[in-house]
């Protein structure tokens, strides 16, 4: 496996083997009652084991425009569903088809009812919020706006600002930092051929990288970015004139998934080099964030 990502019990531990910070995962708590948001079209109906394909649809879809989000296995979309005796009921939002037949669906949402003993009432504890069209996340707001008569807040994971709070009118909601997801670049070679990249960027750059436990990985390595993808090759010879950028395996970690850019993380001690602002262009992200624990 190129890459390797977990969120570990204790960082200092993994650091030593090569992983470094990759991104977070925060938990939101948004007040049912201040969400303002009325949408009352398209279909909503609870979701079936016949839908999971069109829920996987949409899921890649949404998780496409973010970096970080996992692409799931059985175990991750399993505990979506159920975990550790609580069963999650799911809806969907569909779109309207052809002479007003049912659609695609756009939005979902797999959840818990937590019934608080002091009040009766209840915390809408969800493990999925996804939406692939505006239209449906408006709609997946107005449908937990609904759960307000007798609930209080809806809990779920995601980003420290969750795409979903932009479409409500005002932004009444509270979010702290619950974990960090740290990566380790396990091939260095594989891991830059395979990752993806912006297809507007096109730049030769240098990553000279150390490695104290996968020898494959050391040395310094010429990569050339075009179309969206990367070639890479030995530059023992002809580096100058290119960005360099020198680091361990940790700081290429971070870069890699664009936790940090490259002139960041020479703030921090873990890269240095020369025109690192070419390297933030071709290692360019959002900063990573995921939705599952794991």
């Amino acid at each position: 496996m190129p890459v390797s990502c977990l969120f570990a019990s204790t960082q200092a531990l993994y650091r030593q083997v090569g992983y470094e910070q990759c991104g977070v995962l925060f938990e939101t708590t948004l007040p049912l009652r201040t969400i303002g948001v009325r949408e009352r079209g398209m279909v909503v109906r609870e979701l079936t084991e016949a839908d999971q394909p069109a829920v996987a649809s949409c899921y890649a879809r949404f998780a496409a425009r973010y970096d970080g989000m996992l692409d799931r296995g059985a175990y991750v979309w399993g505990r979506t569903r159920s975990n550790r005796g609580e069963v999650r009921r799911g809806f969907g939002i569909f779109g309207e088809g052809v002479g007003g037949a049912p659609g695609g669906l756009e939005a979902y949402l797999y959840f818990a009812q937590r019934r608080k003993a002091s009040t009766g009432r209840h915390d809408v504890a969800v493990t999925d919020l996804v939406f692939s069209t505006p239209r449906g996340g408006r709609r997946l707001l107005g449908f937990l706006s609904d759960l307000a008569t007798i609930g209080d807040d809806a809990v779920f994971d995601g980003a420290p600002v969750h795409p979903l709070m932009a479409l409500m009118p005002q932004q009444y909601f509270s979010a702290k930092s619950v974990d960090v997801a740290m990566l380790r670049v396990n091939l260095v070679k594989e891991a830059l051929e395979a990752r993806g990249y912006a297809p507007s960027v096109r730049a030769e750059v240098v990553v000279e990288v150390e490695d104290d436990l996968v020898e494959a990985n050391a040395g310094a390595w010429r990569v050339r970015v075009a179309d969206g993808r990367a070639r890479r090759w030995s530059a023992r010879a002809g580096m100058r004139g290119v960005a360099v950028m020198r680091c361990d395996v940790r700081g290429l970690a971070a870069v890699y998934a664009g936790y940090c850019s490259a002139t960041s993380a020479a703030g921090l001690g873990w890269v240095e080099g020369e025109a690192l602002a070419v390297i933030d262009g071709v290692f360019a992200g959002d900063g990573g964030w995921m939705v599952d624990r794991f």
